[in-house]
């Protein structure tokens, strides 16, 4: 179908943004970050300067956002363990993080639209919420 193609194509074109992040930006980001180390223990520490400190720290918090960034393009569990398992760790993730970083249930029920599907969302005041999504599988051949 078409919109199985689209699909498709977004999933490789998020695989390649992913891929271009971790490759360029976050290999600049590492390399810089060696420079401020060296400048910080030879240099920068005897003039008593806290701007190579500040510039690792800075440096430092985009490295992770880099890897936030492709994590959220393309989780690396998907390729590495399969969607079963890709989906139980974005699950334990969710459950550690900070809840306003999340777009929680709009964005399921967005992305569950996207492919057909409408998801169904259970909650109960001191008993968790389920939220079960039935995505087709693609005809073998």
């Amino acid at each position: 179908s078409v919109l199985r193609q689209l699909l498709e194509i977004q999933e490789r074109e998020r695989q390649l943004a992913s891929y271009d992040i971790h490759d360029g930006l976050a290999q600049y980001l590492a390399g810089a970050i060696m420079h401020v180390q060296a400048c910080e223990a030879a240099v920068c520490d005897h003039a008593g300067s806290r701007e190579p400190h500040e510039a690792l720290r800075l440096l430092q918090a985009a490295v992770e956002e880099s890897r936030r960034l492709i994590g959220g393009l393309r989780p690396p569990a998907l390729d590495e363990l399969g969607i079963v398992a890709a989906i139980d760790a974005l699950v334990s993730d969710a459950r550690t993080e900070v809840p306003e970083v999340r777009f929680g249930l709009a964005g399921i029920r967005q992305r569950s639209r996207l492919v057909g599907v409408e998801p169904r969302i259970e909650s109960t005041p001191g008993g968790g919420t389920v939220v079960e999504v039935r995505v087709p599988l693609a005809a073998a051949g």
